[in-house]
This record gives structure tokens, C-alpha cells and sequence, in this order.
């Protein structure tokens, strides 16, 4: 009797994980080919090379991006934030991006290997949601580097966290025309930035 509840207990356990795999790897998004390629309003040094960085979400469920994680070792507290726990480019990844687009990694202008899509709404590490984008990008008089993303990556964040807007709209405005939605949402500059 002990063996068979443990059993039918144990089976249940690899269900529910198999579930929670499955739920996990449902949630996994990269953006098409027709939205990479989607008209933009700016010119095409604002946005990633659409045939090497599409934009992907590893998950757009909104409690994953509310709960605590575990932290890796090299951060020392026992909780992270989904990004926190999910900061993780290695070197060789990094190598292939500048490759990929060109830069020099040792003198390269200024600017960062950023998620095109950010880790704090739910973005990969993936390569496809890697691109360099630089600090200084000005189109129109205004900047749209780096700096500007990371203001319009926190504001959609936080709005995400505060329940005012859908991880999936999220990433299928960022991944269509990321200036064209910081141009809407105004997001200014952000002095805390969202983990």
C-alpha cells in the first residue's frame, strides 16, 4: 500500500513537473521574420540586424516575472529577481555578437550587447535576442541608443509588474518598432531601473 501511494505520488510529481516544463516552454516566444522586418519609422541603424536579432522572450507569463528565483552563486542573497536570476551571456556569446555585427570588441564605439527584448519583461539570452547597440544613435535630433532603451525597457517593467500592461503587447511593440514605442510612451528617463 506504502509503495504503491508513493508510487502513484511520485508519478504525480513527474506530471506535474513535465506540465510545468511544457507551461514554461509554451510561454517561450521569438518574434517573426515579418515582424523583424516590419516597416519602422526610423532608419535602420536604430534597430538590430532583423536577419541575425528578431527579438525572443523565454516567457511572457506574468507571475514569472513576479516571483523571487533562486540567485546564482555569483550573487550572494537567496532570492533574484527573474533578470537577476536569468543575467547569464557568456563570453563566447558575446564574441559572436560583435562578430556578427561587425565590432570590434576591443575597439568598438561605445555602446553594449543588449536583449532586444529585456530580461526583466520576460527576454532570452538567446543570440536572437542579442544585438551591439550603441550608446549615441541620433536620428531626427534626438538619441535612441542605448541609454534611451534601457529608459523605455524599465517603464515597461514596471508597467508589466503593476498589472498596466500585457507582457505579450510589450513584446510585440518592442520587437515591431521599439523607437516608434518610446516615441508613444515617453517614457523619460528612468532613475531606478527595474531588475
Amino acid at each position: 500500500m506504502i509503495k504503491r501511494m508513493f508510487f502513484r505520488y511520485a508519478t504525480a510529481l513527474v506530471l506535474i513537473s513535465s506540465a510545468i516544463a511544457v507551461e514554461i516552454h509554451a510561454q517561450s516566444l521569438t518574434a517573426s521574420a515579418a515582424t523583424a522586418n516590419a516597416p519602422k519609422v526610423g532608419p535602420k541603424a536604430l534597430y538590430p540586424n532583423p536577419s541575425l536579432t528578431r527579438g525572443k522572450a523565454q516567457t511572457l507569463n506574468a507571475s514569472d516575472l513576479s516571483r523571487l528565483w533562486p540567485c546564482p552563486q555569483s550573487i550572494h542573497k537567496p532570492n533574484c529577481s527573474y533578470s537577476q536570476a536569468h543575467r547569464d551571456v557568456p563570453a563566447t556569446v558575446k564574441k559572436r555578437i560583435y562578430a556578427e555585427y561587425g565590432i570590434n570588441p576591443r575597439t568598438h564605439p561605445p555602446g553594449e550587447i543588449d536583449h532586444f527584448y529585456p530580461l526583466c519583461a520576460g527576454g532570452s539570452n538567446d543570440i536572437t535576442n542579442l544585438w551591439f547597440q550603441p550608446e549615441a544613435n541620433v536620428w531626427n535630433g534626438r538619441n535612441y541608443g542605448f541609454h534611451e532603451k534601457d529608459d523605455l525597457e524599465a517603464w515597461v517593467c514596471e508597467q508589466i509588474k503593476a498589472g498596466a500592461l500585457d507582457a505579450r503587447s510589450a513584446f510585440d511593440r518592442l520587437t515591431t518598432d521599439w523607437v516608434k514605442f518610446y516615441d508613444e510612451v515617453k517614457p523619460g528617463h528612468q532613475s531606478k531601473r527595474v531588475e
